[in-house]
C-alpha cells in the first residue's frame, strides 16, 4: 500500500510539473523570428526594366494571427531604353501583419508598412547621379506555407510608394524563407 500511494505521488508530481512547463513556456505560435526573401521588382514605369530584390527581417508574432517586423530590402534595375542607367533602391520598413490562420498548412496575409527608402538612379556613361530620400509605405498579401513548426516558406507581393519625385511606385514579388526561435 504504501508503494502504491508513493508511485501515485510522484506520477502525480510529474503530471502537474509537466502541466506546469506547459502553462510557463510561450505557445508555439508567439516569439520571435529572422528571414530572409529574394524576388523580382517590376517598377511600374515603361522606362524601367524589371530587376531583383534581396531582403531580410526581424519580427515577432503577439499569436497566431498578429505578428510585427523591422525588414530592409535592396532593390536593382535598368534603365528599357540603356544599359548605362541603373535604378537602385535601399528600403527599410516596419511591417505589421494579420495571418489569416485557420488551422491548414497554408495561412494567406495582408499587411502593410512605412519606413524610408533611398533611391538612385546612376548613369555609368557620364557617371551622372540623382538621389533621393523619403517616407515609403507598402501594402502587402500573400501565402505562407508552414514546412514544419519552426520554418514557413512565403510568397508575397508588395506595392511600395514613396513620397520622393525621383523615382516611381514598385511591385515586389518575393519567395522567403522564415524561421521562428520558440
Amino acid at each position: 500500500m504504501k508503494k502504491l500511494v508513493l508511485v501515485t505521488a510522484i506520477a502525480s508530481l510529474s503530471l502537474a510539473a509537466a502541466a506546469l512547463a506547459d502553462v510557463v513556456q510561450a505557445p508555439k505560435n508567439q516569439g520571435l523570428y529572422i528571414g530572409g526573401n529574394i524576388g523580382v521588382v517590376d517598377p511600374s514605369t515603361p522606362y524601367a526594366d524589371v530587376g531583383v530584390d534581396a531582403g531580410l527581417q526581424l519580427g515577432y508574432r503577439f499569436n497566431k494571427n498578429f505578428r510585427a517586423e523591422l525588414a530592409s530590402s535592396i532593390m536593382s534595375s535598368q534603365s528599357v531604353y540603356t544599359s548605362d542607367v541603373d535604378l537602385n533602391t535601399v528600403l527599410l520598413m516596419t511591417n505589421g501583419y494579420f495571418d489569416i490562420d485557420m488551422g491548414s498548412p497554408v495561412v494567406p496575409f495582408v499587411g502593410a508598412g512605412i519606413g524610408y527608402i533611398n533611391e538612385e538612379i546612376a548613369n555609368s556613361y557620364t557617371d551622372l547621379t540623382a538621389t533621393e530620400s523619403g517616407l515609403a509605405y507598402q501594402g502587402i498579401v500573400g501565402l505562407s506555407f508552414k514546412l514544419n513548426s519552426d520554418l514557413r516558406l512565403e510568397f508575397a507581393y508588395h506595392y511600395v510608394a514613396s513620397t520622393n519625385d525621383i523615382l516611381f511606385a514598385q511591385n515586389l514579388f518575393n519567395i522567403g524563407l522564415n524561421y521562428y526561435f520558440s
